[in-house]
């Protein structure tokens, strides 16, 4: 399984959902973009390759084109070697969030598509267009709304945090078709599970709390941060059991080595535990 080479910064941070993940992508990663024309049919747009590694960019953005009269056909492509293939029109009846696809509106045609691990992509049109730039906000939208489901952990030897509990928070989420993140404990520190616990001391997720998340992700709506390793409150950066760095590290590898993500396998954010930071911390 890949591993990702995500830089993860540790600072006290207003948190990224899959919503976000397009707006961080925009206003940080995208400065060194390329574009081959402003006006025109076929646009050609590029990444560097090192950021495409790095980042994967399998979050969708949105491409905004100014049209005369409404188009009918929206395709794209990686390469020039490949077919071009159609992007499907948004369900605009529907809820939906974080999808590929394109609709138009006010003269404007928004096309939702990701790099998906390319350095480049190709857009093309029906009708003569002009490339308006990319927008801030998935779908163009005004703004995005966060929602984190904080210390998801699960191991049947402790009652505390509850399965069930987390597994009917997401249910919720889905039936409203409202996006949430789970901000993931891999392996919660034994004094948060027992009145006599250890501080620090690691006590790893089971494979049947993990196949619950993993089917929460496959139904739909919820994408994952990772909160830790073990949340532990002993204080940084010399505790018994982890310091933060273990806390990034393998808290970020717990999770790809056993959940299958909507991205592609990268943890794009990291949720603050405890307010420690560690401003510059990459790993």
């Amino acid at each position: 399984m890949k591993r990702s080479v995500l830089a993860i910064t540790v600072v006290a941070v207003s948190i990224l959902s899959s919503c976000l993940i397009g707006y961080a992508i925009v206003n940080y990663l995208l400065p060194n973009y390329t574009f081959n024309t402003t006006i025109g049919k076929v646009f050609s747009f590029g990444l560097p390759v090192e950021s495409v590694e790095r980042y994967g960019f399998y979050y969708p953005l949105t491409f905004m084109f100014s049209l005369s009269s409404n188009s009918s056909i929206c395709q794209y492509r990686y390469s020039v070697s490949e077919k071009w293939r159609s992007v499907p029109v948004l369900p605009l009846a529907d809820v939906f969030n974080g999808i590929e696809g394109y609709r138009v509106a006010d003269s404007t045609v928004f096309v939702s598509l990701a790099f998906k691990g390319h350095s480049k992509l190709q857009i093309k049109l029906d009708n003569q267009t002009e490339f308006n730039g990319i927008a801030e906000y998935y779908d163009s939208r005004n703004c995005t709304v966060v929602h984190t489901l904080d210390d998801c952990y699960g191991n049947e030897n402790y009652p505390d945090p509850s399965l069930s509990v987390y597994k009917a928070v997401c249910d919720a989420f889905q039936r409203n078709k409202v996006v949430a993140t789970l901000g993931m404990v891999t392996a919660m520190s034994e004094e948060h599970l027992s009145t006599e616990g250890i501080v620090g001391k690691p006590v790893p997720m089971t494979e049947n709390a993990w196949n619950i998340f993993q089917n929460e992700i496959n139904e739909g709506w919820i994408t994952v941060a990772s909160h830790g390793w073990t949340h532990s409150s002993g204080a940084y950066p010399n505790p018994t059991y982890s310091s933060i760095e273990q806390e990034v590290k393998n808290g970020r590898d717990d999770i790809l080595a056993h959940l299958t993500l909507r991205y592609g396998q990268y943890v794009p954010c990291w949720i603050e535990r405890w307010e420690h930071q560690a401003t510059g911390l990459q790993i």
